[in-house]
Formats: structure tokens, C-alpha cells, sequence
């Protein structure tokens, strides 16, 4: 976590057709990661799913589960 990586490095390690997941009732700060992640990686897939908070992985993986199948199958 003390690494500090901009932006733009980022973009450049990761794939172009990346899936960005967020949940609704996460906690302000990672809700905020997420809006400078989508605003500036607008070619990345963003989903907020309603319920789930920051543990949502692994307290609703009926819910996450099914949104990260539909992108790995998408050509």
C-alpha cells in the first residue's frame, strides 16, 4: 500500500479490456478510487453492483460471480 502509482502507470500495466467492480454501500474512499479509475480509464468496463459493500467478493458471490463470467466470455 505505501507504493504510489500514478494514473497513467496503471494504464500501461494493465489490459485495455479491464472490469472494474464496485459496490453501491462500499466505504467512501474506495468509492472515490473508483470514480478517478473510471474517469480515467474510460475504455475499462465499470459495474456497481447494489449490494455488498467491500467484502461483496466474498459475501455475495451470487452476485459478483455472474458479472465477472459475462466479461471473460465476451470477445
Amino acid at each position: 500500500m505505501g507504493h504510489r502509482a500514478g494514473l497513467w502507470a496503471l494504464r500501461a500495466c494493465l489490459p485495455p479490456e479491464t472490469l472494474l467492480m464496485s459496490f453501491a454501500e462500499t466505504v467512501r474512499p474506495s468509492r472515490e478510487i473508483v470514480e478517478v479509475l473510471s474517469d480515467g480509464c474510460p475504455r475499462w468496463q465499470a459495474v456497481t453492483i447494489n449490494e455488498g459493500g467491500h467484502m461483496g467478493p466474498l459475501t455475495h458471490p451470487q452476485l459478483v460471480n455472474p458479472v465477472i463470467r459475462d466479461f471473460l466470455s465476451c470477445p
